[in-house]
Order: C-alpha cells, then sequence, then structure tokens
C-alpha cells in the first residue's frame, strides 16, 4: 500500500504548519539567552514525527484492545512518581538528559479507555452505574495530578469526562447533575450567590421531571460539595491561590502574580493587526514575560505576529476541525469516531484555554499551548494525538 495514501493532507499539512510555526517562535524568545531550549524542542519535533508515521501502522483495534493497559500503566507511572519523588513539586522524571511528565501521556490513555468502557455499557449508558464509573475513572488520575500539584493538567481531566460523555449521547440533564457538584464548590466561595445556585438546580431538576428522591440527592450533594470547598482551597499551594486572585485583580499585585497576566497582555495588544515582526518583539526581548517559552508563548505570538498569527493558528485548527466534521460520520466504528471526535475537539480546547489565559480571560492554570510551549512530554502527546486522529480517518471504512 502506498504511504502517501495514509497521511490526510488536511491534517498533516496543517499539523506541519503548526509545528513549523510553533518553532519559530520559540526560537524567537530564546534565542538570545537559551537557545538550548529550542534544539531540544527541535529534536522532540523529529522523534515525534517519527512516532506519528509509526502509529500509521497500527490499526486503531490495536488501541481499543489496550486501552485498559494503557490505562493502568498511566497509573502506574503517576503513583510512581509520587512514591519516588519527595520534591514539592512532582511532575516530571528526571533521565538527565530528558524530562518526562507522565500526566501528558495520561491525558490520551484516558480518551482511549473512556470510550470503550461507554460503549461496553451501550445499553445502560445513563444508568447510574455506568456515570459513577466514568467518573472514578476519571477522578483516580484528576486526583493524582492535582495533589502533585498541577492544577492546570488535572482540570484537563475534567473537561475530557464531561466532553466525552457528551459526544457519547448522555442525556443533557445527567451531564448536569454531574456537573453541578463542581460548580458548588465555586459557587460556594460566594455564600448569597451559592443560594440562588442550588435553588437553581432545583428548579431546573423538577421541571426536567426528576424524580423527588433523585432531586433531594443531587440538592443534597451539591451542599456536601459546597462544603468542601475549604478544604479544596487549603491544599492549593500558595501560587495556586495567588494565580486566582491575581486573576480577579491583577493590579493589585502588579509585581508580583499579576506580573506575567499584565505583561502578557500588553505583549498581545502591541502587536496590533501585523506584530513587530519577526525576532522584533520588545516585551519578549526585554524579559517583561517571565518562562515566557512555556506558559506565556501565545503573548510572542501576538507581539511579534499580530493578529495575523492569531488568524493563522485559528485557520488551521479549522481545517482540522472541518476535516474531521467531514469524516466523522463516515467512520463506521464507534469507537474509532469517538476517540477522533474527543482528541480533535480536545486539542482545540487547550489551544482555546491557552490563549484566553494569555489574554485574561480565564485565571491563569498552567496549560501550554500546544505545539508551541517549551515540553517534550506535551509535544509528544499532541502529535500523538493528531496521529490517532489521522489513523482513524485513514481507517473509515473498517467495522472491525
Amino acid at each position: 500500500m502506498d504511504f502517501k495514501k495514509k497521511l490526510d493532507p488536511f491534517i498533516v499539512l496543517p499539523l506541519l504548519a503548526l509545528s513549523i510555526f510553533g518553532l519559530l517562535v520559540l526560537f524567537s524568545v530564546v534565542h538570545n539567552d537559551s537557545i538550548s531550549i529550542f534544539y531540544k524542542q527541535l529534536i522532540w519535533f523529529f522523534i515525534s514525527l517519527i512516532l506519528f508515521v509509526g502509529i500509521q501502522f497500527i490499526p486503531i483495534k490495536i488501541f481499543y484492545i489496550s486501552a485498559y493497559l494503557l490505562y493502568f500503566f498511566s497509573i502506574s507511572l503517576l503513583v510512581f512518581l509520587k512514591v519516588v519523588n519527595k520534591a514539592p513539586v512532582e511532575r516530571w522524571f528526571d533521565f538527565g538528559i530528558a524530562y518526562i511528565q507522565p500526566s501528558e501521556f495520561a491525558k490520551v490513555s484516558l480518551i482511549l479507555t473512556l470510550p470503550r468502557f461507554l460503549l461496553s455499557r451501550k445499553e445502560k449508558k445513563d444508568s447510574f452505574l455506568t456515570l459513577f464509573v466514568s467518573y472514578i475513572i476519571v477522578l483516580i488520575p484528576f486526583f493524582l495530578i492535582f495533589f502533585q500539584p498541577d492544577l492546570g493538567t488535572s482540570i484537563l481531566f475534567i473537561i475530557i469526562l464531561f466532553l466525552i460523555l457528551y459526544l457519547y449521547g448522555i442525556k443533557f440533564i445527567n451531564l448536569f447533575i454531574l456537573f453541578t457538584p463542581i460548580l458548588s464548590i465555586i459557587f460556594s466561595f460566594f455564600p448569597i450567590f451559592w443560594i440562588f445556585y442550588l435553588f437553581f438546580i432545583a428548579f431546573v431538576l423538577y421541571f426536567s421531571k426528576v424524580d423527588f428522591i433523585k432531586l433531594l440527592k443531587v440538592f443534597f450533594a451539591n451542599i456536601i460539595f459546597g462544603g468542601l470547598a475549604p478544604v479544596v482551597w487549603n491544599s492549593l499551594r500558595d501560587y495556586q491561590k495567588n494565580r486566582i486572585i491575581s486573576y480577579l485583580s491583577p493590579q493589585k499585585d502588579i509585581h508580583g502574580y499579576g506580573w506575567n497576566l499584565l505583561q502578557s497582555k500588553i505583549g498581545i495588544g502591541s502587536g496590533g493587526i501585523f506584530g513587530k515582526g519577526f525576532l522584533n518583539g520588545t516585551q519578549k526581548g526585554l524579559n517583561f514575560v517571565p518562562q515566557q517559552h512555556t506558559d506565556f508563548i501565545f503573548s510572542a505570538v501576538g507581539e511579534e505576529f499580530g493578529f495575523l498569527g492569531y488568524l493563522f493558528i485559528l485557520t488551521m485548527l479549522s481545517i482540522i476541525l472541518l476535516r474531521v466534521l467531514y469524516n466523522v460520520n463516515r467512520i463506521k466504528s464507534k469507537y474509532t469516531k469517538l476517540v477522533v471526535y474527543s482528541f480533535t475537539i480536545f486539542i482545540i480546547v487547550e489551544y482555546f484555554l491557552n490563549i484566553s489565559m494569555s489574554c485574561g480571560l480565564i485565571p491563569i492554570v498552567g496549560v501550554p499551548l500546544p505545539l508551541f510551549s517549551y515540553g517534550g512530554s506535551s509535544y509528544l502527546t499532541t502529535f500523538i494525538m493528531f496521529a490517532i486522529i489521522n489513523r482513524g480517518i485513514d481507517e473509515r471504512d473498517r467495522y472491525w
């Protein structure tokens, strides 16, 4: 079989375009003082490219068969990391020549595992047991990552849960019920608003014709979760608390935790429509944004390439999304369809979260910009996701 026929140009070309653009932006950020970071990312690019090609020869059925094994392996890595690493921040295995972040690979294994479980319960997809086990499958890696601590990545696991349940076709009212306890934790910091929120839940459930016993269970579950809010807040590290506070009022801490956000917004806004040009960013050049090569790299995109840089990223993502939407209903395997759709939407959500964080629309939660932010594990897993998307489209006519 001709290998070229395995590669969908509407997936591969935008992926390469984003990768090259990301490498250019990273080079611009680090070329004055930390050029080794760029060379390391370049090596990860070629490793990821080789892995992308290799996955094109692996049938999706193999991922289906090994999904649970991959999930337990990723959980074992997270547990092992917690046991062997006694540092205050326990996110990486240090292999000397490279750092590996198990939480990144756990995202992939979860998106491969949860659809398999749900499809095994297709006759009882809206049952309590199905939803409860789905919650447990997600909460195990969620808590292991949350206490590393890595708030940003752990939040992504909750997003994965609701994304896959929604794509699978779980009833909206059940999704609403699952989501309400999480909002109760947030809203309970504002007691009056939380009381109105509890009445809103009861109102929605009543008019959705949910039976009275279930309504009471949901209502009291929200009260319990709301009561856990102080526990959740106290479990956060000081820098995580300060990130939330700086989001709500960055001007109050302009020389502290609000600095990154304010300087990021200045950099993005200063680029205008066309940007200042490649290597000409002053915010970046004068190091106004610390660690810009990681979470805040989008500020360099905005400063040097302006709105056109953002438009380029949006165009590439739109091409990928439209290609997936065009093919998703042609994919005959329900598992393949759900996995391809989930990976695609999840990648777009990661872009949305990082850009929103850099612009000050959401709190700084530490979500990298895929294919732009420095980090080998993130880079590799993004390529794995794209590889499985391409592979799924290639074998769309297979039932297996």
